[in-house]
Order: C-alpha cells, then structure tokens, then sequence
C-alpha cells in the first residue's frame, strides 16, 4: 500500500511540473508579445524595389468582409494604414489591440482608413 501511494505522489508530482512549465511558457510568449516595440520608427534602407516618400502608390482592389470591392483610390484624400497580418504572426497578434485603439480613439479624426488585410488563406479559410 505505501508504495502505491509513493508512485501516486511521484505521479502527481510530474503533472503539477508539467503544468507550471506550460503555464510559465504561455506567459513567457504573452509577455514578449505584449514588449514589442510597436509604433517604433524604422529607417529603411535604400531600395531600387518599392515607392519612395511621396510616390504615390498603384491603385488594387480589396474585398471587405461584407463582400464590398474597394480600391485604394476610394481613400484618395484620407491618409491609409494598409497592413498585412494573420492570426498565426505574433508581431500581428501583438499590434492588434493597438491598431484597434488608434481607430477607436482617434483615426476619424486623423482622416486616418485603416485596411487590415488577413492573410485567409494561411488561417484555413474566410470562415475561420
């Protein structure tokens, strides 16, 4: 009998270790999420590829969620955050509820449009 109950306490001992290392793994990549350093300044390099400051941009066309055909020339006038993401990125994961604040709380009055294109067909599917 006392063994049975040495190999349950050994037992229960590797699962409450298992445990806390996944706890301290989840909160270890929500943490580093939530450090990142978003809305940083970024200088880019030089590039022959891509627009310079003050091009403008080619015209492409978008469909919304409620199955609306935009284009980029419908913003003309209103500056745009076009951002590419997907649910699997953790830099878009992580930038989320700060785009989300920043149109909540002030991009009207910015005359800011932010289109936010998830990348579906990496994240199984429109439906998903």
């Amino acid at each position: 009998m006392p063994k049975k109950i040495i190999g349950l306490v050994i037992l229960a001992a590797m699962i409450a270790i298992v445990i806390i290392g996944a706890v301290k793994n989840n909160t270890s990549e929500s943490d580093a999420l939530n450090n990142m350093a978003l809305g940083s300044d970024v200088d880019f390099l030089p590039t022959e590829e891509g627009l310079a400051k003050g091009e403008k941009a080619p015209d492409f066309q978008l469909t919304t969620l409620d199955g609306e055909v935009v284009t980029l020339s419908d913003y003309q006038g209103q500056k745009v955050i076009l951002n590419f993401w997907a649910t699997w990125c953790p830099p878009c994961r992580a930038e989320m509820p700060h785009m989300q604040n920043y149109f909540e709380e002030q991009a009207e009055e910015a005359n800011v449009v932010i289109l936010a294109v998830n990348l579906t067909t990496e994240d199984k599917g429109l439906k998903k």
